[in-house]
């Protein structure tokens, strides 16, 4: 997502020359010599450059720290595909963990891989992985996080111009959606003790319940429900189903998805939104509105659900101090939440999302806000900020050890 920002930040159309080789390759042995390569997958270091020259698009911008971090993020990238006897994967962790699926995947950063990772110009890597995920890997279920293929493959249809990978899987995305429709109990670890939701489609609400947890959002201050991120990213697949049926000649998919579009687009314009805090939050399972504002409040205008012009009052708190902003990037609760805390405890989890920052929600929040200074709709802050921010996420990606 960091590479689709860019376009916002007008860094890239007053240049006609391309980075070279040169310096690309000076960049890849600058982030080698710094990385301690305790785990490889399909691509090593020693063949980062080589990869990196054939693979990805060229940028050139002015701001060093932008520069560096676009191709910094693609040599991370690079790190994580691993080729498998399924076919090429993205995996989030390097490191073989326990809570992932096969071949270390989980489903919890499939959109993300697949929206920065559209822009290879090898098409076979992110083939291969959809597929393999869709079919076999935890995409809806007891294991699945929050993601959204289906959506996320039309998103990489418009750099490509290729329909062909998402036709094929039209079948599979309308499984996965029904799945989350019929849902499931999941467990909810960070409530003590371990207690069950029932997930899924609540028709007497017109919206999809889900834990925190399995939003990969642990330890967040709003409860458990119906939440903005799911529920936003659910309209999305449901737009995507429709779209992608319609073109293949199957009108009554196509109507049948169209329909539960539209009951979510006014669910969570109507139940979602608060009209106090003048942000989306969530709906608790006993159908409370909650007043709590966290950065995927963002994910509707991430996913360019038709919003209202008085939607845009959500963007006012991403700068302010009792917002969103933090000194070194945004915080995933606002600072002003009665529970947020600024520590980084890893005693008590290694996953908190009760104050840090966390680039991840970041990158969703400049790509909401990137979509909507290109839309139509006023927003209250511009494209100053916009580049603000990125230059603090560039900063983020960089660690200063404490001999300097």
């Amino acid at each position: 997502m960091f590479s689709a920002c860019l376009a916002t930040a007008g860094y890239a159309a007053p240049f006609a020359r391309t980075l070279s080789d040169a310096k690309l390759r000076d960049y890849v042995a600058a982030f080698n010599r710094t990385d301690e390569e305790l785990y490889t997958n399909s691509i090593p270091n020693a063949a980062a450059a080589d990869f990196l020259a054939d693979a990805v698009p060229r940028f050139e911008c002015p701001d060093a720290e932008i520069e560096r971090t676009y191709y910094f993020r693609w040599w991370t990238y690079r790190k994580h595909l691993r080729r498998t006897p399924d076919g090429w994967v993205v995996t989030e962790f390097l490191p073989d963990v326990g809570w992932a699926g096969k071949h270390n995947t989980i489903s919890c950063p499939l959109g993300h891989h697949l929206r920065e990772g559209r822009w290879l110009r090898d098409g076979r890597y992110l083939d291969d992985y959809t597929r393999f995920m869709v079919r076999q890997g935890n995409v809806a279920g007891t294991k699945a996080y929050a993601c959204w293929p289906a959506w996320a493959a039309l998103e990489r249809e418009r750099v490509t111009g290729d329909t062909s990978a998402a036709n094929r899987l039209a079948d599979d995305f309308v499984r996965n959606y029904e799945t989350w429709e019929r849902g499931w109990s999941a467990r909810i670890w960070t409530s003590r003790p371990v207690s069950w939701l029932p997930t899924g489609y609540k028709a007497e609400r017109g919206l999809f319940d889900f834990d925190g947890n399995h939003e990969g959002t642990e330890f967040a201050l709003s409860p458990e429900g119906a939440r903005p991120m799911v529920n936003a990213a659910m309209w999305a697949e449901a737009q995507a189903i429709s779209a992608i049926a319609a073109r293949t000649g199957r009108p009554d998919v196509a109507a049948r998805f169209a329909s539960r579009a539209k009951g979510l687009e006014e669910a969570i314009r109507n139940r979602l939104w608060n009209e106090e805090k003048g942000f989306f939050v969530t709906l608790t399972t006993n159908g409370v509105q909650d007043s709590v504002c966290e950065l995927h409040g963002y994910a509707p205008f991430y996913f360019r659900l038709p919003l209202d012009a008085r939607h845009a009052v959500a963007w006012n708190r991403l700068m302010r101090e009792d917002g969103f902003f933090a000194p070194k990037g945004l915080t995933f609760p606002a600072r002003s939440t009665p529970g947020f805390r600024s520590d980084m405890d890893l005693s008590r989890h290694e996953c908190l999302w009760d104050g840090p920052s966390w680039p991840y929600a970041t990158s969703v929040a400049l790509t909401a806000l990137y979509e909507t200074l290109q839309g139509e709709a006023s927003c209250p802050i511009g494209a100053k900020d916009f580049v603000t921010l990125l230059r603090q996420y560039a900063q983020q990606h960089v660690r200063v050890r404490e001999d300097g």
